[in-house]
């Protein structure tokens, strides 16, 4: 038995740096030069969080035989994430390439074949094996995500979503947006930006997107808006809050996945599957904002290429800091 459970995407980042830009309309963007290999994927980084902040974390994943899998076992070992990783065609990989200054310029990810994906029987039998208090998943395997939900749903797990970017919105038919909301609605939490709602209820405003999403089971949504700000909508909250005063210049890689992942740490630590919907309240998600608002400025003051995962120590003293200074 873990206290969280992740399922999801999982791949080997490999992170360029800008080092000369075009100079002539008809030239090349940009030229780079790689500087480092490492873990990537959101659903990892949020459970690297949730296993900082004291809860026992376990990932299922699929990688292939080659040498990018070495990157994604190191990493998880470095984390102290127990997983089961599954045998696939190839372990997927992801492009990023950073500014000089380290600000994320682009990442692209390679797709998925089908025998890279997880199957819905493999998601059952592990979330029954493990029997998580907390499921995480990303909108990458679909399928398997939605038996993992039901399945978690029957021993009183509480399910999370984090679609990961854009992903879970890159769907090539009406069907597949159909799979997709039925996953939403298999959650009691969602964690997405502004595009992924809008776009999964076919292009609506965000309030009648945001409306329609709870009247079909998940409890509380999380939406990242522009510039960092964050709205946090549920039956009886519609709480905005904007970014932490920060540099105005720094690392971006990985900023989104420590805010989730410290979100979630403050949110879950604090209370539990049986009593979430009716411990939830303002004071509650406003301290486990704050805490993944500061996970974001502490991302953005750090010279580090790599995301590190802070010690929530760190981010009590950023908070600290904050609050002495504020007017």
């Amino acid at each position: 038995m873990v206290d969280v459970l992740g399922l999801g995407r999982i791949c080997a980042d490999e992170i360029y740096r800008i080092v000369r830009m075009g100079e002539r309309f008809d030239s090349t963007k940009y030229s780079v030069r790689l500087m480092n290999s490492t873990i990537g994927g959101s659903c990892p980084r949020i459970l690297a969080c949730l296993q900082k902040a004291g809860l026992a974390a376990f990932f299922l994943g699929k990688i292939g035989k080659d040498s990018d899998s070495n990157i994604v076992r190191r990493g998880l070992e470095q984390w102290g994430i127990g997983h089961r990783l599954l045998t696939g065609s190839r372990t997927m990989r992801s492009i990023v390439v950073l500014h000089r200054d380290g600000n994320l310029a682009s990442i692209y990810s390679h797709e998925e074949k089908p025998s890279d994906r997880i199957y819905a029987e493999t998601a059952i039998s592990v979330v029954k094996e493990m029997q998580p208090k907390y499921l995480i998943l990303d909108a990458r395997h679909t399928e398997a995500a939605i038996a993992a939900a039901r399945t978690a749903h029957t021993i009183g797990s509480l399910v999370i979503l984090d679609p990961g970017s854009t992903v879970g919105v890159d769907f090539q038919s009406n069907s597949e947006r159909k799979a997709r909301q039925l996953l939403m609605a298999s959650c009691d939490i969602i964690i997405a930006s502004d595009f992924f709602f809008q776009k999964l209820a076919d292009n609506k405003s965000l309030d009648q997107a945001l409306a329609e999403m709870l009247e079909t089971g998940p409890s509380l949504l999380v939406i990242t808006l522009k510039e960092g700000v964050c709205r946090f909508f549920s039956r009886n909250l519609d709480l905005q809050l904007e970014p932490l005063p920060s540099v105005l210049k720094g690392n971006s890689f990985g900023i989104g996945d420590l805010f989730r992942g410290w979100f979630l740490a403050g949110l879950l630590t604090t209370l539990d599957p049986d009593s979430f919907k009716r411990r939830l309240n303002k004071d509650r998600v406003l301290s486990a904002a704050r805490l993944g608002l500061a996970a974001a400025a502490w991302r953005k003051q750090q010279k580090e290429l790599v995301p590190t995962i802070p010690l929530i120590s760190d981010l009590e003293k950023l908070l600290r800091n904050y609050e002495s200074t504020e007017i």
